[in-house]
């Protein structure tokens, strides 16, 4: 696909599986993951007592520290996704199904652990 040329995306509309799929493919094909490897143990390891509050700053303290290609990147992903959770009626993809399938390849460790 060129960049830029969208019209494909539009012409796929009811193909929402084959979007969602290929996006996927994308995103877990990338050389290092859009988290990269060396701030993975980081959100992994995140605070898991506390408040909401203390959570959400955590949060924005590790997402500074990002590389800004990175960050505005993953921060597109998540907007996109709270947008496709809103149709979950239609689509059957809560907010919990779309972190199922797209963190693992957001998120990955160097390291193979078995």
């Amino acid at each position: 696909m060129s960049q830029g040329n969208y019209n494909i995306l539009i012409d796929m509309a009811d193909k929402s599986h084959e979007i969602a799929n290929f996006f996927k493919q994308i995103i877990r094909e990338l050389a290092e993951p859009i988290v990269p490897f060396k701030d993975y143990s980081k959100f992994r390891d995140m605070e898991m007592g506390g408040s909401l509050e203390e959570k959400l700053n955590q949060l924005a303290d590790y997402l500074m520290l990002m590389p800004k290609l990175n960050r505005n990147t993953l921060l597109f992903i998540i907007r996109f996704f709270r947008k496709v959770a809103t149709y979950e009626e239609f689509n059957k993809m809560t907010a919990y199904n779309l972190a199922v399938v797209v963190t693992p390849n957001i998120f990955r460790s160097k390291e193979l652990s078995i």
